[in-house]
Order: structure tokens, then C-alpha cells, then sequence
């Protein structure tokens, strides 16, 4: 009889032989265990799209063992890297992708349920080499200063004895690159892909520098002191800013031999200033120092205290100057203690606009005089809220129309807005408590004036068609006409000149805070700017219908993820981008074609990104 001996023996799997603290356990399930999750994100906070993620067991010396898993980012930077087997012990896992420097990270795997989390930044390994040389004599310039800005992240240099000069650690992706050198003109270079332009050395040639000798001086010919000045040479998008001295005088230098035409905005706090650029400044080619002067009125000021009626003080309202609400209307916020000053106030007769959340808006005209001071008091009454429906004729609810306060004692100061919900009800909180004159605009374009005022428990009832409205003739372009020759100035400065953009798939947003459906349209953007935003062919805008500025820039930097650039829309204005727009709805979004023509208008949801995804031929976008 032959016997058979059956040697039974059981073997835990081993991926590296020198990996002995580490070992497998087998997944209680047939669903694929998540190992690590994480986000990578660039250096403004974007998700990074295709970053390889690769984990592999440590060895004892704490190198690399045996491969455990691989993967890819997706479109927003997130990533989960699973296996097959649940793993415990320590692994290493490597963060890598092209002109990225690589992290690495040495983890532990113990018994906790939840898996490992890393939030990932990552840096950049771009550089950019170049040289310096003066276009007079041909000669390498030494200690000129090198400044590149990407937006969020600035890298500066200093040419050496040959003119040289080296930038690292550079992100791909596009910035601009400026060089000051003493007796040179400012230059300024736009660098479309940092990664395109960083293999080869770059050679700038500078110009002469041009000298201008500023002097402000007011109605009575006196000189101004401590006023800013700012100059900007739109075509090589540089701005200069500087403040006159005790003898309102100031000396501009490093102006571009090339500029002609510089636009100049003046601001004091004791003088009538523009939110715009407003004056201008002529270049002669002859004249390589001129000498110019510019001019400002004086203001007056307005103080006082808001009280409630009581008498006691309130904190925090806002009160502006002038009859129509703009950003650029004079303006000042209570302290704790109820008392405010505006400065910049146009001499002459001013209205002057209390608001305060909670308590009803009150006005007041008072006379301004130069370089005086004018008091004024207010006490506010509790607040009331306009309510009321929007229907049709026919007795549909109408959801959406959008209620806007127009006028109140002939002025455009009272600032309020509301939208109607699914039941075409809408309440507008601290309402003026006499009469006041409101428009509804349906989202099918129906307008409807009229004069009301708060009635306890009554709420009022707007009537509108049934029928679609005639169609509007040359208010806004149409698809396939030419964008509007627009500029547009950002809430950082940069000036936009849509007709310069041509060769950009543009697309602009016209939203406000207060639009619910403006807000819950953000994540589909949001995730369409991480998408798309280091394209060179593609910008988007944003273009707030906000009554008041701080109110903008308090949302967007709550919300972060809000990095494009931003236009506060001034609605008074018949060259207003709005205006220029027809913008009747929000949101509304245009989007211009690299051709320079209106490609569609009024997208909404999932369709904004399938539109933008077919005009860059891109398919990546989900």
C-alpha cells in the first residue's frame, strides 16, 4: 500500500519578501476596498485633472516594495485608490505628473474603518531663462527687477552682470511677466503657457524710459496734496500709481517709450472723485519728459448720527449720497455709537439714503458746500416687508419674476430686490412705509410698473400676460451678431476688452447674490472654471447686478471657489454692460466664439458646459 503524506499549509500572500510588518487581510466583501482618498489641487486651489496617484508596500529600510494600487485624478483633482484585499501596515504613495515636482508620503494602514485622506498642493518645476539688453547700445542690463505673476502666486529676479535672469518653480499655465530697470520703460509680456515658453532662453530688449511731471490743482487753482494717482497704458495693460506731495506735485517714471495715451483716475477723500479713469494724459513722441496738469473739486462732507426711536444709536447701517445707488455714490457705514461721515460729496443740493436690515429706509436732502461739513440726524422705525403675487391673467402663478424698487420721491436710492417663488409669492424685506414705485420682469420678458405701498396682511397682486411678449428689436445682440465693443474693469483692475479677446471662447455670466437661481447655477460654473481655466482659448466672466459692492465681495470670498474674474455692474449707466447686454433676466449667459460672435444666450444647467465643451472640442468635461 502506497500512503500519501498531504502537507497542509497555509500562506499569507507576500508582494515583497522583505516586507514582513505588513500584511493582508482579506475583504470581508467583494466590493473593492478604498485604500487612500484624497484631492489634488494646484496653488490657487484648483482640482489638478490626470495626476498619477501609486501606492506600494515599505520595505523595512522604508524604500519602495511591491506596487498595491494605481490611479488617476479625475476632472475636479479627486481621486481613490482600491484594492482588491483590505491592507494594513505602512505603504508609501507617490504623487506625480509632468512639470509637477513629485510628493511622497509615508503611511499607515491600521484598523480604522475610515481610509487614509490626503489633501495634496502641488508645485510646479517650470522655470524661465532670459536676458536683458538695451535697444540704444545693445548692451546687457544688469539689476533690473523681474516680477512674474501668475494671479494668485508672484516670483521675482534680479538680472546679473550679463543681463540674465532665471524664474523657478513655475506652474504651467499663463501669467504675465514684468521688468523694471532704472532709465527703461516698464515692460510688460503676457506669457500664454508658461510650459511653451520655458524651454528657451527669452530675449527682451527694453526702450527708453518716458518721464511724466504731474501737478493737481483744485477750482482755485491751488495746489492738492496726498492725492493718488493712477495711470493706466491700457494697451500694454500696465497701471502705475503714486500720491502727490505737499506741493500737489508728483514724477511718474518708467512709462513705456511706446505709450501715447495714458487714463488717469484721481481720488482724495476731501474731493470729488471718479470710480473711473475718467481723465487722460497725452504722449508727444518728441517729448521724452513732459509736464501736465490735472484737476479736482473740492467736496464737502456729511455727518451724523442713526438712531432708532428711542434714541438709541445704530451700528452698521448704510447710508449714501446721491439719487441714484451706484458704486461709485459716496457713502459711509454707522460705528457703534450711530455716527457716520461721507466724504467726496458733490457740492449743491444732496439726498441722502439711510438703510439699515430690520428697519425701514429713510431720505433726507440737505445742502453741500466746499471743503464744509453739513450735519444730519435720522431715527428709524422698524421695518416692513412688501409682499404680494405675480400671476397671469389667465391666474398662473408666475415664478421667477424678478421685483425691483425703481423709484422713491423721484430718486434711485432705495436698493431693494426680490424674486418670486413656485407660487409666484416674493416678500421685499425693510420696504420704504410711504409710496414707492417697484417693476416686475417675468422670465418671458413682461414688465410691469406701478406704485404701491405696505399694507399689513394685504398683499398686493401684480397682473401680467398670458401671451409672450413682442420681441424686443435691437436691444442686446442676437446669436451670430458681433460682441458689443465693450470694456469691462474687474474688481482687481484688469480692464477686459471683449473685442480684444477675439480668438477666446468667451462666456460671461450676468448674476447677483440675491438671485436664488443665479447662486444655484455656481457649481456647474465652478466646476466649469477648474475645467477649463488654464486654457489660453477660453476666459469667463462674471458681471454682479448687486446694488451694493461689499456685499459682492463678501459672498465671493465666502464662497473661495469663485476665481474667475469678477465685474460689478453699474445699472444706472446706458453704457453699462448690462444695459449694453439687454440683460433682462438672471441669470443670463452669453457665450462668444473664438470668431467674436454671440454663440448662444440663456443656457441653462448641465447645457453651459456641453456648449463650451463642443466649441473647444473637448469631451473630458462630464
Amino acid at each position: 500500500m502506497v500512503m500519501a503524506l498531504i502537507r497542509l499549509t497555509c500562506t499569507v500572500p507576500t508582494l515583497a519578501q522583505d516586507t514582513a510588518t505588513t500584511t493582508q487581510v482579506p475583504s470581508p466583501s467583494a466590493v473593492p476596498t478604498i485604500l487612500v482618498e484624497g484631492q489634488v489641487t494646484d496653488y490657487i486651489g484648483s482640482g489638478v485633472k490626470d495626476v498619477v496617484i501609486t501606492a506600494y508596500f515599505q520595505n523595512d529600510d522604508k524604500s519602495k516594495g511591491e506596487l498595491i494600487a494605481e490611479t488617476k485624478t479625475d476632472g475636479i483633482g479627486d481621486f481613490a485608490l482600491t484594492t482588491a484585499k483590505a491592507i494594513q501596515g505602512d505603504i508609501i504613495v507617490i504623487v506625480s505628473k509632468n512639470t509637477f515636482q513629485t510628493n511622497t508620503h509615508h503611511l499607515h494602514i491600521g484598523d480604522d474603518e475610515l481610509p487614509l485622506f490626503i489633501a495634496e498642493t502641488l508645485q510646479g518645476t517650470l522655470q524661465i531663462k532670459g536676458s536683458l539688453r538695451s535697444i540704444e547700445n545693445d548692451q546687457p542690463i544688469k539689476g533690473a527687477n523681474i516680477s512674474l505673476s501668475t494671479g494668485y502666486q508672484d516670483f521675482n529676479a534680479t538680472s546679473d552682470d550679463l543681463g540674465k535672469f532665471l524664474l523657478k518653480n513655475l506652474s504651467p499655465g499663463s501669467a504675465h511677466l514684468t521688468i523694471t530697470a532704472q532709465g527703461f520703460g516698464r515692460e510688460r509680456i503676457r506669457m500664454q503657457n508658461i510650459k511653451d515658453e520655458s524651454e528657451d532662453d527669452i530675449a527682451i530688449v527694453l526702450k527708453p524710459e518716458r518721464v511724466i511731471n504731474l501737478i493737481v490743482r483744485n477750482e482755485l487753482n491751488e495746489p492738492v496734496s496726498g492725492v493718488t494717482v493712477e495711470l493706466y497704458d491700457r494697451p500694454r495693460d500696465d497701471l502705475q500709481t503714486i500720491v502727490t506731495n505737499s506741493e500737489g506735485k508728483a514724477i511718474v517714471s518708467g512709462i513705456h517709450f511706446d505709450a501715447d495715451l495714458l487714463h488717469v483716475r484721481l481720488t482724495h477723500e476731501d474731493y470729488v472723485s471718479s470710480i473711473d479713469y475718467d481723465q487722460t494724459i497725452t504722449l508727444s513722441k518728441q517729448e521724452i519728459v513732459s509736464h501736465h496738469e490735472l484737476n479736482l473739486k473740492r467736496g464737502g462732507k456729511i455727518s451724523g448720527i442713526v438712531l432708532d426711536e428711542q434714541g438709541q444709536p445704530l451700528n452698521g447701517a448704510r447710508i449714501v449720497a446721491g439719487d441714484k445707488y451706484t458704486d461709485a455714490s459716496p457713502r459711509d457705514w454707522s460705528t457703534f455709537n450711530g455716527s457716520f461721515t461721507i466724504h467726496q460729496v458733490p457740492p449743491g443740493q444732496a439726498l441722502v439714503t439711510v438703510h439699515l436690515s430690520d428697519y425701514a429706509p429713510q431720505l433726507k436732502r440737505v445742502e453741500v458746500a466746499p471743503a464744509k461739513t453739513t450735519r444730519v440726524e435720522f431715527r428709524l422705525k422698524p421695518g416692513v416687508s412688501l409682499s404680494g403675487f405675480v400671476r397671469t391673467e389667465d391666474g398662473e402663478a408666475v415664478k421667477g419674476a424678478e421685483i425691483i424698487a425703481t423709484k422713491w420721491h423721484d430718486a434711485q436710492t432705495l436698493g431693494l430686490r426680490a424674486m418670486t417663488n413656485a407660487q409666484g409669492r416674493f416678500d421685499m424685506r425693510d420696504a420704504p412705509l410711504d409710496e414707492f414705485e417697484i417693476q416686475a420682469i417675468t422670465p418671458a420678458g413682461h414688465k410691469k410698473t406701478l406704485t404701491v405701498s405696505v399694507k399689513p396682511n394685504d398683499p398686493i397682486l401684480i397682473i401680467v400676460p398670458t401671451e409672450p411678449p413682442t420681441p424686443r428689436s435691437g436691444k442686446g445682440p442676437a446669436i451670430g451678431d458681433e460682441v458689443p465693443a465693450i470694456t469691462l474693469t474687474t474688481l482687481t483692475g484688469q480692464v477686459l476688452d471683449l473685442k480684444a479677446l477675439k480668438g477666446k471662447t468667451i462666456l460671461i455670466d450676468f448674476w447677483a447674490t440675491w438671485c436664488g437661481p443665479c447662486v444655484a447655477e455656481l457649481p456647474k460654473l465652478e466646476d466649469l472654471y477648474k475645467e477649463y481655466h488654464k486654457r489660453d482659448d477660453f476666459i469667463m466672466i462674471g458681471v454682479s447686478q448687486d446694488f451694493d459692492l461689499s456685499t459682492l465681495k463678501r459672498f465671493i470670498k465666502k464662497r473661495k471657489k469663485m476665481a474667475w474674474p469678477q465685474v460689478y455692474n453699474d445699472a444706472t449707466s446706458d453704457n453699462s454692460p448690462a444695459n449694453v447686454f439687454g440683460i433682462e433676466l438672471l441669470p443670463t449667459i452669453y457665450i462668444i466664439g473664438a470668431d467674436g460672435k454671440i454663440a448662444s444666450k440663456g443656457l441653462r444647467g448641465s447645457a453651459i458646459g456641453k456648449k463650451v465643451r463642443a466649441m473647444l472640442k473637448d469631451q473630458s468635461l462630464p
